[in-house]
C-alpha cells in the first residue's frame, strides 16, 4: 500500500497540480529513448518516493535523460528523511538538470521542467533564478510541443503563482 509523505516546503496546493499533470500525461505514448514520458511525468507529480526510487533507477543508464533524472532527484529530494541527504540530493538533482540544459539551451522541455521545480522548490535552496528566461522559451516554443505537453503546460500555468496561462499562444 503507498502512503502519501508531507513533503516540507511543498505545499499541498502545489502538490496538486501534479494530478493535473498526469491526466494530461495519460493521453500521451510518446517515448524518448525506452524512457516513457508518460510514466515520468506521472511519478514525478506524485509524492510515493518509492516509486520515484524505482523510476530513478530505471533511467539511471539511460542516455540524455539527465534533466529527466535531475527534476525528478530534485522532487524526491523533498521526500526524503534529513537535512543534509534532501540538500545532497537537491544538488546532484540541479547539477544533472543545469548541465543538460548548458548543452541543449533551446530545449523548451527541459526549461519547463525546470521552471516547475523552480516554482515549487523551497526558497532555503535559492533556486529560482531562471524562471523569466525559461518563462519566455517556454512561451516562444510552446507551438512547437507536442499537444500532451501543451496541454500538461497549460494546467501548470492555471495553478502557478508566477505563469499566467494567458500568456501562452492559443
Amino acid at each position: 500500500m503507498k502512503r502519501s509523505v508531507n513533503i516540507s516546503g511543498w505545499s499541498k496546493k502545489r502538490i496538486n497540480l501534479g494530478y493535473l499533470i498526469v491526466l494530461a500525461l495519460f493521453l500521451s505514448g510518446f517515448i524518448v529513448d525506452q524512457f516513457s514520458r508518460q510514466e515520468y511525468y506521472k511519478v514525478f507529480s506524485e509524492d510515493y518516493l518509492n516509486d520515484m526510487e524505482v523510476l530513478s533507477k530505471k533511467i539511471e543508464e539511460l542516455k540524455d535523460v539527465d534533466a529527466y533524472k535531475g527534476a525528478l532527484l530534485m522532487k524526491m529530494s523533498g521526500l526524503l528523511d534529513g537535512v543534509g541527504l534532501k540538500l545532497r540530493t537537491f544538488k546532484r538533482g540541479r547539477e544533472l538538470l543545469e548541465t543538460a540544459i548548458d548543452k541543449n539551451p533551446q530545449n523548451a522541455e527541459w526549461r519547463f521542467l525546470r521552471y516547475a521545480v523552480q516554482e515549487y522548490a523551497p526558497s532555503i535552496v535559492h533556486y529560482d533564478n531562471n524562471m523569466e528566461e525559461d518563462r519566455a522559451i517556454i512561451i516562444n516554443n510552446f507551438s512547437s510541443f507536442d499537444v500532451d505537453i501543451q496541454i500538461i503546460i497549460r494546467n501548470f500555468a492555471r495553478k502557478s503563482e508566477s505563469f499566467n496561462p494567458v500568456d501562452l499562444p492559443k
